[in-house]
């Protein structure tokens, strides 16, 4: 049975995976997790694998070990062989601790996860990684602000090039974003056409920023009653967290 939530959208907690998760792994995907250097990346990579095929198997009912996927040249999975009269698009993202996970029936969807974490902002070289729109609210932003600031043009910068199956490759000034509400402001037609995006930007810890692009009909401002253009009104997803990330999200999600 097709949920109701147009969106369905997880996090996990990027724990050691035990052997009941490393057994929904496909080869590829125990072989990618394997070739990691470090646990915790090992770790968020399987979490994150694993919340989207829980995803899968609620949405559509289909054992979370059966599900198959191939990339995309720009690295975004594709689910093959979906249930018959079905298109599901999906996501995946991780990060120290945290790992996400989106599915969005017909639609395409880019999600993004990083932990903040100021200290790894280059400031002098900002126009390396935003537009300059971006880089100009940034350096006007309170200096107790410009860390969150920019972590949340990045993270929806990296969720809308995900979407679209592009690369990190695109130049910076090909497109520009604004902040409160969420919204794209510029791009370049031919590599992101405008579309009818929406975005949402949540904070599922007090320390991960998470940002979701979607391509969403018009029609689903008029379904959840709001003329909210560019947001993603929370009525149209289904927010769920797994295993010890159980309970961030709760019944109001955290705003960036």
């Amino acid at each position: 049975m097709i949920a109701p939530a147009p969106v369905c959208v997880a996090i996990a907690a990027a724990v050691a995976p035990d052997a009941a998760a490393w057994a929904v792994l496909d080869v590829a995907e125990r072989q990618r997790a394997d070739g990691f250097r470090r646990d915790r990346d090992h770790c968020a990579f399987v979490a994150a694998h694993v919340a989207l095929r829980r995803l899968l198997e609620e949405r559509y009912g289909r054992p979370a070990g059966q599900w198959h996927f191939r990339p995309e040249p720009g690295g975004r999975p594709v689910v093959v062989d979906p249930p018959a009269g079905s298109d599901p698009r999906v996501s995946l993202s991780h990060t120290d601790g945290l790992a996400a996970a989106a599915l969005c029936e017909g639609s395409e969807i880019g999600i993004d996860v990083e932990r903040c974490a100021a200290d790894r902002v280059d400031w002098d070289r900002l126009d390396t990684y935003l537009a300059d729109e971006e880089t100009a609210v940034v350096h006007a932003a309170a200096k107790a602000e410009r860390g969150a600031c920019f972590l949340t043009f990045w993270t929806l910068r990296e969720a809308l090039l995900k979407a679209r199956g592009l690369g990190l490759s695109q130049p910076m000034s090909s497109f520009a974003f604004a902040l409160s509400p969420e919204r794209l402001i510029r791009s370049d037609p031919i590599l992101l056409p405008r579309g009818t995006w929406r975005f949402a930007c949540r904070r599922p810890t007090p320390d991960h920023l998470l940002a979701l692009a979607i391509d969403a009909p018009a029609a689903w401002g008029a379904a959840a009653g709001t003329d909210r253009v560019n947001g993603v009104d929370d009525r149209l997803i289904d927010w769920q967290s797994f295993g010890a990330a159980a309970g961030c999200f709760g019944s109001a999600q955290g705003r960036a």
